[in-house]
């Protein structure tokens, strides 16, 4: 059974500054050009003394024609130099579940003529994830490699064309 509970609704609002995230989910599908593309989707990790906690960055919009979105991001979890990938699903599959650090910006939506956050840059963490054993020691610093966002943003139904991965 379901019920609603408008007082137990946030929705936490990422403004521009740099966060540590983690990449919690990606979505396969095409470009309105026709393209392969990837779509990133950020939360703001709870276990780093930080603003926007809990927040999210969605639809980071990866093409081959946006390579420097592919290499910022894959150094930034630290892949090697020259790694290939099939294709981006398999990319993905690397970059899932890890932490970077974000620089995010807002950029004003065509649809619905409102300010959303924009991942802009993407860096190294300065807050490695704690092991799956340290975060169950300490209760201060909750898992966050399986964890999906509760109230902190839209994320859009899977009805949209798009693999949800």
């Amino acid at each position: 059974m379901l019920k609603t509970n408008y007082a137990d609704e946030q929705v936490i609002r990422v403004v521009p500054g740099k966060y540590e995230v983690e990449i919690f989910k990606f979505q396969l599908g095409k470009s309105s050009t026709g393209d392969d593309m990837i779509k990133l989707f950020y939360k703001v990790r709870e276990d780093v003394d930080q603003t926007c906690k809990g927040g999210c960055v969605n639809f980071d919009n990866i093409t081959a024609n946006t390579a420097f979105k592919f290499n910022g991001v894959s150094k930034a979890v630290g892949l090697p130099e020259g790694k290939e990938f099939r294709d981006f699903k398999e990319w993905g599959l690397a970059i899932k579940d890890k932490c970077i650090l974000l620089e995010v910006d807002e950029e004003l939506s065509t649809k619905d003529n409102k300010m959303y956050p924009v991942a802009k840059k993407y860096y190294k963490t300065e807050a490695p994830a704690l092991s799956q054993g340290q975060q169950q020691s300490n209760s201060q610093a909750p898992a966050s490699s399986n964890t999906q966002p509760q109230n902190s943003g839209f994320i859009p139904p899977s009805d949209d064309g798009l693999d949800d991965i």
